[in-house]
């Protein structure tokens, strides 16, 4: 009890400083790991916002290329049915053609038979009515010779009354004093050997010679009116015949205009709606492009000739083939600021595929579209020339598969006159060799004469 009662004062001092220390050692622990907890929930929402950011990223770029897919099927359905409307559209516009042409060949069938027919028949009535005249004309003839022999016959009849007269009257005394018994008509008829005629009967015959010749000038008449109606109506016949040539004349007139006009309203209308269809499907880029001035759009698209992308080449070649060779302004810039040297390079830089060809195609356009100028040719030195003819002579050996390319570079190469190249027999030779299997009429063998032709 002692010993507890009195315990020094250092040990109560160890102790006390051991418990304060150990207290502290807690604590400092217990922040330490409060910190270590705290570091540790920092890094765990630190990574758990990252996967929310990439899940949710991730998702974003799946419904954006869901949209894009979505958009791309859209617009090759709207292209597809753009193509099968304008496939269709241009199959019913043949059809169509076809069928006002043949009922066009129609008409002028019918209308040529309806000419034939009537032609006929004109020819049939000009030959009835030409028998009819010949026939009154033999009519006219007997019955002028008829009339002729009755006044000749009256004539006669006339100048023989008196003296038949005295005769009758001498006849008829001589027969009572010697020939008694005789009757008078059988004297005279046995003495003269002639036939007495009454008055009565000279009546009659002259009533039915008067009522014959009544008859006969109503036939006349009769004939000379239906003559006079025929010819009426055969000028009739005529001017409705060329009336209606006239007519059939117009009515095809009319309907050759009415198809040109619907052919060229159906170009129209063809060309209306690709310009539509094309603002359509164009982006702003191309339609605030298509805004510029020419010039501008050349004066960009020259920088894009030597590009890496083999698409901003092609398009640069479309734009510059599109206006270089329209205007000798366009031209003239693409050759003051280096377009010739900017087309070899990028001749050069061209392969043998698909894509590529159709570049160095447009490629080799442009140049011709560029030196076809007689004022650009002029301004090229000589050397200068020679280069480029041996260039166009290596890549047309190069690319002789292609005939555009062939003949584009055998223009430039006659236009610049390549004579002077010296290897120039030596192309001509390997050309003649790749193209010994082609037909005449090819585009390559017609280029390869053409080029023949001026160095020979």
């Amino acid at each position: 009890m002692v010993f507890q009662r009195y315990v020094p004062d250092h040990l109560i001092q160890k102790f006390i400083r051991g418990w304060l220390a150990r207290k502290f050692f807690r604590r400092l622990l217990n922040e330490y790991n409060e910190k270590e907890r705290e570091n540790a929930s920092v890094v765990i929402q630190k990574y758990f916002r990252s996967w929310l950011a990439r899940k949710s990223f991730r998702k974003m770029q799946h419904e954006i290329l869901q949209k894009q897919e979505n958009a791309a099927c859209i617009l090759q359905k709207f292209t597809r049915r753009w193509l099968a409307q304008k496939s269709y559209k241009k199959l019913l516009d043949e059809h169509n053609a076809q069928e006002q042409e043949n009922a066009s060949l129609i008409i002028q069938k019918c209308i040529r038979s309806w000419l034939a027919r009537k032609s006929i028949r004109k020819m049939r009535d000009e030959k009835t009515l030409q028998k009819r005249e010949d026939a009154a004309r033999i009519l006219q003839r007997y019955i002028r010779r008829w009339i002729a022999r009755k006044n000749n016959q009256k004539k006669q009849r006339v100048e023989l009354v008196p003296h038949e007269q005295g005769n009758i009257t001498l006849t008829l005394q001589n027969s009572i004093v010697t020939m008694d018994g005789a009757t008078d008509e059988v004297g005279i008829k046995e003495a003269y050997d002639c036939k007495i005629i009454s008055d009565v009967e000279c009546l009659q015959m002259l009533r039915e010679l008067k009522r014959r010749h009544n008859c006969l000038r109503k036939r006349r008449q009769n004939f000379l009116r239906a003559v006079e109606d025929k010819m009426r109506l055969a000028i009739i016949l005529k001017e409705e015949k060329d009336r209606r040539i006239k007519a059939a004349t117009l009515i095809q007139a009319r309907w050759r205009g009415y198809n040109l006009r619907k052919h060229c309203e159906a170009i129209c209308n063809k060309l209306t709606a690709t310009r539509i269809a094309r603002n359509e499907v164009a982006s702003s880029e191309e339609k605030a492009e298509r805004m510029q001035p020419i010039i501008n759009r050349v004066m960009t698209e020259m920088g894009n000739l030597n590009s890496d992308r083999l698409y901003v080449r092609y398009r640069a070649t479309e734009v510059l083939y599109k206006f270089v060779g329209l205007s000798q302004l366009c031209a003239q810039y693409v050759f003051e600021n280096g377009g010739l040297e900017c087309i070899l390079d990028s001749l050069e830089g061209c392969n043998r595929g698909v894509g590529s060809t159709e570049v160095v195609i447009r490629l080799c356009s442009v140049m011709w579209s560029v030196l076809k100028f007689k004022a650009i040719r002029d301004k090229l030195c000589e050397s200068r020339q020679q280069d480029i003819v041996k260039q166009c002579y290596h890549f047309m050996l190069a690319f002789h598969r292609v005939p555009d390319v062939v003949t584009y570079l055998s223009r430039i190469v006659v236009a610049l006159d390549g004579q002077q190249y010296k290897k120039a027999s030596y192309f001509v030779a390997e050309l003649t060799k790749k193209f010994a299997k082609l037909s005449g009429c090819d585009e390559r063998i017609i280029a390869l004469r053409n080029l023949q032709n001026h160095l020979n």
